[in-house]
């Protein structure tokens, strides 16, 4: 088991406002365990939190699914829910991630 965590500081700038900026608090949490050598099941809780305005909200959601694969080809799916007004709610999504080059 795997468990990633981090933190850093997002800055939001208004590009048509002069000085006018938003500083927000980006964050992360996943736990990752593997079962068996190809399937691995994630659950993750993301966001950034902060004095949010329109085009500049604060975000958070939870996501849990599974990544089967093993080499240059991997897939995933998850179920996802937001928690903050920009987020919506509940959710889905699914990605392939293909290595086009793997290492030497």
């Amino acid at each position: 088991m795997r468990l990633l965590l981090n933190a850093g500081l997002l800055l939001q700038d208004d590009v048509y406002e002069p000085h006018d900026q938003r500083d927000f608090l980006s964050y992360g949490a996943a736990l990752e365990w593997p079962i068996g050598t190809r399937l691995t099941v994630v659950a993750e809780v993301a966001g950034r939190a902060g004095q949010g305005s329109p085009g500049t909200d604060q975000h958070c959601e939870a996501r849990a699914g599974a990544r089967y694969g093993r080499g240059s080809v991997r897939f995933d799916a998850a179920v996802r829910r937001g928690f903050a007004a920009a987020d919506g709610t509940w959710g889905a999504t699914a990605g392939l991630t293909w290595t086009a080059r793997g290492s030497r």
